[in-house]
């Protein structure tokens, strides 16, 4: 049970905006009091004089449009896992990849093998489209593939040298697939020191692949998101974004009681 949160769910516009909360950690005393000495959840400590006193616990937001297209949420316990390996069944025939993160991997098509980093591939408009990306410990890439009914192997995007940008959420609809892409772009000297923030938004739909919008943000530890009008929505850790697709404006808005946004600020702030 997530303790932290108002409610396990409920309506979006009865949450209250507050700063970008995603990613951040809870001072150990706040932790302590709230989960007692159940740490089995928390992903990252910090350490004074041996004495933890930050932790940073997961709190993941799934953001839901209903029928009668009113913004809805509810907490999760983890993001989606994607198996290292698995078989793909299309109307091209079958894709089997294997990933092994950092170590490699590969994408065996009816035609040949493409190595890379392979969690997503699905169809749409009689093509398949596949996605290698990775995100390990400062390694970041991505790579969108289109197969045609020849299955050749067309390279739709892919990330360039300075550009550690990893698959960040993925939305699948019946007319037409968003991907997100986050990270950073590497400073002029090539490592993270004057590093900036980027995500990248693209659309395929029957008119074809096209990026629609470039945010100076990192959309990280993102559960799903939607594309309403002109707004991004990203249900995140502890947060919910909302980001403007034409002046990238974002706002954010939280279900964590005031007492937990205020030891968050406190912690991370100082």
């Amino acid at each position: 049970m997530i303790k932290t949160f108002i409610q396990q769910s409920g309506k979006a516009k009865d949450l209250r905006e507050t700063c970008n909360l995603c990613g951040k950690m809870y001072s150990g005393e706040y932790y302590n009091r709230l989960y007692g000495n159940d740490e089995k959840n928390v992903r990252a400590k910090s350490y004074e004089n041996n004495k933890s006193i930050a932790l940073f616990r997961p709190e993941y937001i799934e953001v839901i449009e209903s029928k009668s297209g009113e913004l809805t949420w509810k907490a999760v316990e983890q993001l989606p896992v994607h198996k290292a390996e698995f078989n793909f069944n299309s109307s091209l025939g079958l894709f089997q990849s294997c990933n092994r993160g950092e170590f490699g991997g590969i994408l065996i098509t009816p035609k040949n093998n493409i190595p890379g980093n392979f969690s997503n591939l699905f169809e749409f408009n009689n093509k398949v489209y596949a996605i290698d990306s990775l995100n390990h410990m400062g390694i970041g890439h991505t790579r969108i593939y289109e197969f045609d009914k020849e299955l050749n192997a067309n390279t739709l995007f892919e990330t360039e040298q300075r550009e550690m940008l990893a698959l960040s959420s993925l939305k699948i609809e019946e007319s037409r697939i968003l991907i997100l892409i986050s990270g950073a772009v590497l400073g002029d000297k090539g490592t993270f020191d004057g590093s900036t923030p980027c995500s990248y938004l693209f659309e395929i739909s029957r008119d074809g692949f096209k990026k629609i919008a470039v945010f100076d943000f990192s959309f990280h530890y993102a559960y799903n998101m939607l594309l309403i009008d002109k707004e991004l929505i990203v249900g995140m850790d502890k947060v919910i974004a909302f980001a403007n697709i034409e002046t990238k404006e974002i706002r954010f808005i939280t279900p964590l009681t005031i007492e937990a946004e205020n030891d968050i600020k406190k912690v991370n702030d100082r």
